[in-house]
């Protein structure tokens, strides 16, 4: 599993890399900088002096003037999660509540990704029947999970997905079913999950399992989809 660590504040050393983006699209020299570089020369370093010319593919500003979040895409820098935007606002560090009463939980697909503020049921079953859901099996994309499960299955015989796909809450219609990579992102950063309990992702296994999320001890746990001492929370996510 991928693992996901979004560092505020920190600022480019000199790089050797080409340049992937135009000038970060800051408001000013104190802006926040945040810097996660998939590729590149991979290197930072924590210092008190705000650079700004973040510009590879990856990387991540504050923009203060727009009050929003902007990740460079390799081409143009994205807005996101701001500003009267999906996030609400207010959220700029990883576990805070922004102003629409969702959490900020981190990034996922180069998208700011936030999480209900409670659960949304006790434990449930993943599915009533067993299929192969081929198109359900992303590791990192939950919202690609839930969008095929809604295209091409009987919802109602998803209840995980159900919740969120029916779910309105702070203001939103647009939760899905995380995957298992977006669950471990939130581990130790963000509250109100049930340690002692487990999680169902959107990410399918196989014909008759599909990944949970433990937070007790952080790791991913098998779960037979239709067996009800295998029933699990749901907690969704939406992004902007």
């Amino acid at each position: 599993m991928r693992a996901l660590f979004v560092i505020i504040a920190l600022v480019l050393m000199p790089s050797l890399a080409k340049a992937a983006c135009p000038a970060a699209p800051v408001g000013s020299a104190q802006d926040r900088v945040i810097q996660m570089v998939a590729g590149g020369d991979n290197q930072t370093q924590m210092g008190s002096d705000a650079v700004v010319n973040s510009t590879e593919e990856g990387a991540i500003v504050y923009d203060a003037t727009n009050k929003a979040i902007a990740v460079c895409d390799g081409t143009n820098w994205v807005h996101s999660g701001g500003g009267g935007g999906g996030g609400g606002g207010g959220c700029v560090l990883v576990g805070q509540f922004c102003d629409d009463g969702t959490i900020l939980a981190g990034l996922v697909e180069r998208s700011a990704f936030f999480v209900a503020d409670q659960n949304q049921s006790t434990p449930i079953l993943f599915s009533t029947n067993l299929e192969d859901n081929v198109g359900a099996r992303s590791e990192t994309d939950g919202q690609a999970n839930q969008a095929w499960i809604v295209a091409n299955r009987t919802l109602s015989q998803y209840p995980a997905f159900q919740v969120c796909e029916n779910l309105n809450r702070n203001g939103h219609s647009d939760w899905y079913l995380p995957s298992v990579d977006e669950l471990s992102v939130m581990q130790g950063v963000i509250g109100g999950f049930n340690h002692n309990k487990l999680y169902w992702s959107s990410t399918e296994r196989n014909y008759g399992w599909n990944f949970r999320w433990q937070f007790s001890s952080g790791i991913a746990v098998l779960g037979t989809k239709n067996k009800s001492n295998h029933a699990s929370y749901v907690r969704c996510v939406r992004r902007d």
